[in-house]
């Protein structure tokens, strides 16, 4: 019986450690997320021994740091890959295993930390930056959502998956500038990443307003609280490639009209936020 290729390099004989460690894109992950602070590590293609030198790296980091909860996301996030790789067909993307790994990563230190204001997009762009804040720092600030200058429109939108990833929902609003509420959608989606829900609700809250037969040239800002879906939309070079041809459907609608689009806390999103749970 043939031994089986490592799905994820397609070079090598698989094994555990050989996925999960030496893998020239597992590896690449690891460094990745070392480069983050500034260091170099030699990794083992051994698990015990790689656990251990973590740990002895750890002793430098806060207790509460997110350095802490790495390779269980990493691991984690490997598996998870490996197994589209084998039973769904996927081609590898590097960058989009980069990701789902931030994106497992933060998830688990908000979910343990919930008193955190830092957002989740904020913590998969650039996991150090809650190490960089003191507790006192990381308590949520009073923040309220704002009607737009007078002759704007303002639409706020949201997505949202479960963590089975199985029907999420999307939802959005239209306010003026006096915050009267001139049109709302909400739906739900299929399955996917919380990322992918979150550009779809930004493309569909666009399209419902160009839908809407808006008679005066009314200028728009469009807000949503996920940043990674924002900086996406206004830099395409930094999207995955998976993505890449939602992001350019998203900016064939901006081109309709003058719209400015951004990013804002959750807090200020509730409505919409709502609206996608309806949805």
């Amino acid at each position: 019986m043939l031994n089986e290729l490592c799905p994820l390099c397609v070079s090598e004989v698989e094994t555990v450690n050989h996925l999960l460690f030496s893998c020239r894109n597992s590896w690449a992950l690891w460094m990745k997320f070392v480069s983050f602070w500034n260091l170099s590590l030699v990794l083992h293609d051994n698990p015990t021994a790689v656990i251990i030198a973590w740990h002895e790296v750890s002793f430098s980091f806060p207790v509460n740091s997110i350095w802490h909860l790495i390779p269980a996301a990493i691991l984690w996030s490997i598996w998870l890959y490996r197994n589209e790789l084998v039973f769904q067909n996927k081609r590898m993307d590097l960058p989009q295993l980069f990701f789902v790994a931030r994106f497992h990563l933060a998830s688990w230190f908000k979910a343990k930390n919930q008193e955190i204001a830092i957002s989740l997009e904020d913590i998969v762009l650039s996991p150090p930056v809650v190490d960089k804040y003191s507790n006192n720092k990381l308590r949520s600030p009073l923040v309220v959502w704002k009607a737009p200058p007078v002759g704007y429109i303002k639409i706020n939108v949201d997505g949202a998956m479960p963590v089975s990833g199985l029907r999420g929902g999307i939802g959005g609003l239209r306010r003026n500038d006096r915050g009267v509420c001139l049109g709302t959608f909400s739906k739900s989606i299929g399955f996917g990443t919380p990322v992918l829900a979150e550009l779809l609700a930004i493309k569909v809250g666009l399209e419902a307003f160009l839908q809407a037969g808006n008679n005066s040239p009314l200028r728009v800002i469009m807000e949503s609280d996920c940043k990674v879906a924002v900086e996406w939309v206004l830099n395409q070079g930094s999207c995955p490639a998976c993505f890449s041809e939602l992001v350019k459907s998203i900016d064939t609608v901006l081109s309709c009209f003058c719209v400015t689009i951004r990013h804002i806390p959750r807090e200020c999103n509730r409505e919409a936020d709502a609206l996608e749970k309806k949805g």
